[in-house]
């Protein structure tokens, strides 16, 4: 599964991160690859002053502890530090897998992934994002300001941008759910739960169904 969360950043956020994207150095994406990797990567990643960092991780941040259906659908634990990523044209990333773990000074299990777009579709050709699913591929190019979470364990690429240049920010979450079946299956309890409670506050069946979802909460959540 995948979340679409439109409209996470507005229009000043975006024009502040962008800004920021201008402003810093920029290096080479396959000097922190792997070895299999660096055939495959051909991004420039940002390297923001200390204090832009912080700007970045505020603004993302905020953002997305705003949102309750990114609660709802990550259960998140731990999120690394925001990246913002620029592919020029020419560039772009082969098929690969994220890694398990991330994270130098703090790791974490990275369990979601999210792409969070800064530059409009119209501003470059390709650089679609390909998330190779169970039914087949499924391509994402959204609008600045827009974000896609997904799950990590989903092969993915970047293709190669042809005219213009996508900039975007990167990061990745550890969820408080690990197996992503049950992940799942507690984002769709959640979702019928607020329903039913919505319409029938005072039923047993809402109070069913949140005694249902604490307990899965207990059986299947890390802290």
């Amino acid at each position: 599964m995948l979340l679409h969360l439109p409209r996470l950043l507005d229009r000043q956020q975006v024009r502040t991160l962008l800004d920021i994207a201008e402003r810093n150095p920029y290096q080479d994406g396959r000097e922190t690859a792997g070895e299999r990797l660096k055939e495959v990567k051909h991004v420039d990643q940002l390297r923001p002053s200390p204090q832009d960092t912080r700007t970045i991780q505020n603004i993302v941040m905020g953002a997305l502890g705003a949102r309750n259906e990114f609660e709802d659908f990550a259960f998140p634990k731990g999120m690394l530090i925001p990246r913002i990523s620029r592919y020029g044209e020419g560039m772009g990333y082969g098929a690969h897998f994220d890694s398990f773990v991330m994270g130098s000074e703090h790791p974490i299990r990275t369990d979601l992934s999210m792409t969070l777009y800064l530059s409009e579709p119209g501003d470059y050709d390709g650089g679609e994002l390909v998330l190779e699913t169970p039914y087949g591929e499924e391509e994402i190019k959204l609008p600045a300001g827009d974000a896609v979470v997904y799950a990590t364990t989903v092969k993915h690429r970047v293709d190669t941008v042809t005219r213009g240049a996508r900039v975007v920010i990167l990061t990745w979450f550890q969820s408080l759910i690990r197996d992503p079946v049950q992940r799942d299956l507690l984002h769709e309890l959640t979702l019928a739960r607020k329903e039913v409670r919505d319409k029938l506050p005072d039923s047993d069946a809402a109070a069913s169904l949140l005694k249902l979802n604490n307990a899965l909460l207990r059986a299947w959540g890390e802290t």
